[in-house]
Parts: C-alpha cells; structure tokens; sequence
C-alpha cells in the first residue's frame, strides 16, 4: 500500500532493512470462562513479540507465546527463518544468546543489540 501511495521510505544504512525486535506480555482481559469469572487471580494470556520495520514504519510480523511466562527468546528460530540476508536487526538484552547470535551471523548482514537504561534513575 505505501508503495501504491509513493510513501518514500526512511533508509538508515543504504542497502538494508532496519528491523526492531521487542516483546510484550499481553493485556489481562475481562473475557474469561464462566466459572472463572468470581474469581480475583486473572491469567497472563501470553507474550507477543513483534517486528518492526524502521524503514516503513509498520510492525510486519508478530510472534505470539501462549505461555506467558515463556521467554521472548522462544521465538529466536522463527525471527531467523523470517530474515533476509540485507537486514540489520535492533534488539535488546533479552536476544543477546549466543546460539542467537551465531545463527544472525550466518543470516544477516549486521545485528545490533541495545541495553535499556533507565535515564530517569541516574538523573535524580
């Protein structure tokens, strides 16, 4: 559709795909079994973890985990099936495994993971 529309795209190394890769538990939702509904402990329902394309600025893959106390790392092998040989990935501490990484080496041009810092702490 962007294509379609002539929306330029944002590219940030020429020549590659800028993907984001995040997770995220689930909301709790009010939709739950009927003999469940008087109680007061709620289920996580699950994890997602998408992919975000920087470039067209469009989430175009999600990778969802039904056990929400699963690891967002579960997900390793289908992010690496889903890459191209041109893509950059942006991740965060939670990707940084070894059988991870070697996996991106033999797939992806560049990886890139970032650390999370909490500015709002070392600025008080």
């Amino acid at each position: 559709m962007q294509d379609a529309l002539g929306i330029s795209l944002w590219e940030g190394i020429p020549g590659c795909r800028l993907l984001a890769i995040d997770g995220n538990h689930l909301e709790k939702t009010d939709k739950r079994l009927e003999v469940l509904r008087g109680t007061t402990v709620a289920p996580f329902p699950g994890t997602a973890v998408c992919r975000f394309d920087l470039g067209r600025q469009i989430f175009d893959r999600v990778y969802l985990l039904e056990d929400a106390h699963q690891q967002e790392s579960a997900t390793c092998d289908a992010i690496v099936d889903d890459l191209l040989e041109t893509d950059v990935i942006v991740a965060d501490r939670h990707y940084c495994i070894v059988a991870f990484m070697n996996k991106l080496q033999t797939k992806v041009a560049v990886s890139s993971f970032v650390s999370m810092v909490d500015f709002t702490a070392a600025n008080r």
